[in-house]
């Protein structure tokens, strides 16, 4: 018998054969209790990493679209990426400080 609070909501939800079965798993398993638990488990971590990422492309991400739109001669190609790159991996190669 689930005991349900007073903010949890009922929700029906679809899913394939085979998330059902690896829901029904864990709950065997004794790792949770509940279909519920595993669900709510699922969305947390769901949750706990997009939102960094959100918050990422709309800091940091957006803020350096806006200052690549407003100064597109800075832009660097491809090629000079790579080869900044190769020059900043084989400096610290050849000094391992």
């Amino acid at each position: 018998m689930e005991i349900r609070h007073e903010n949890q909501v009922e929700l029906h939800v679809e899913l394939d054969v085979s998330m059902v079965d690896a829901v029904a798993s864990l709950v065997d398993s004794g790792r949770y209790a509940t279909q519920s638990e595993v669900v709510v488990h699922a969305l947390s971590l769901l949750l706990s990493t997009t939102q960094p990422v959100e918050q990422w492309l709309r800091g940091e991400v957006a803020a350096a679209y806006d200052q690549m739109q407003a100064s597109p001669g800075q832009l660097l190609t491809s090629q000079q990426v790579r080869t900044q790159v190769a020059q900043l991996h084989w400096g610290s190669v050849a000094d391992p400080r």
